[in-house]
């Protein structure tokens, strides 16, 4: 598993791979995206498949969360 060529062939992701963390010009989500990349790219082949498991599981159900909150936000605007 290349993890730097997998987050590189995602267009969402790829671009956090040729920012500087510390470019203040970054919004605070760019530069999360770009730590936990940096993150993931160093030590995610490290683990075992339980904890990338556990860590896919974890992301996947904050990400559920997040999108229903957005979607209430939306649906409170007006906006679908």
């Amino acid at each position: 598993m290349d993890v730097r060529q997998r987050i590189n062939d995602n267009p969402l992701l790829a671009p956090a791979l040729k920012w500087d963390p510390e470019d203040g010009t970054l919004s605070g989500s760019e530069a999360a995206l770009v730590r936990i990349v940096q993150a993931l790219t160093a030590d995610l082949e490290a683990l075992d498949a339980d904890q990338q498991q556990a860590l896919g599981d974890l992301v996947g159900e904050i990400a559920s969360e997040t999108l229903e909150a957005e979607q209430a936000g939306l649906r409170m605007l007006g906006l679908i």
